[in-house]
């Protein structure tokens, strides 16, 4: 799947597995930007993502 942040790429995470699994995935820092995360899915298989966390840095 494919990952958007304020309709800007910021990361492709597999999701193929021979088994169910659970996955944690850490992403780039990007430069501070408001906007909408948007994930797409670039397979047919099904998927499920139990759940997406924010962090965030304090300068």
């Amino acid at each position: 799947m494919d990952v958007y942040h304020a309709n800007i790429k910021i990361g492709t995470v597999s999701l193929a597995a021979t088994t169910t699994q659970r996955k944690v995935t850490y992403l780039p820092i990007t430069p501070f930007r408001t906007g909408a995360v948007k994930i797409v899915s670039t397979s047919t298989a099904r998927a499920v993502i139990d759940g997406v966390a924010f962090l965030r840095q304090n300068p």
